[in-house]
């Protein structure tokens, strides 16, 4: 069933009252196949027992990618966590921007209809 020769890694947020931390999630090896392989997190893995835990909380992640859900080692799983931080404050940054643009337009608009009244 489970091989625990292979463990996968993946770094997420955690926010606190102290802050934000980094916080290194641990998976195990389910099955490999030719292209990838089915891991589920390290926490869960005595509950086998309970086959529908174990089937929705399971992830495939190809061999031969760059981008992953889960990596081979921790140094791989911090440059993911990296790229995919930079990448959400990209979309975050535009977002802002088109919301205080929004803001910026309604006010003006308001001011416009309170002039016509």
């Amino acid at each position: 069933m489970i091989c625990n020769t292979m463990k996968f890694y993946r770094y997420e947020p955690i926010t606190t009252w102290a802050g934000t931390e980094v916080h290194l999630c641990e998976f195990v090896l389910l099955k490999e196949t030719k292209h990838g392989y089915w891991i589920i997190p390290e926490s869960i893995k005595g509950s086998l027992s309970w086959l529908w835990y174990v089937e929705s909380n399971k992830k495939w992640i190809p061999k031969e990618s760059k981008k992953r859900y889960a990596y081979p080692t921790k140094e791989q799983a911090l440059v993911g966590y990296i790229k995919r931080s930079e990448r959400r404050i990209k979309i975050l940054k535009g977002q802002l921007s088109d919301t205080i643009s929004g803001v910026s337009r309604a006010k003006y608009l308001l001011e416009k209809l309170q002039e016509n009244e």
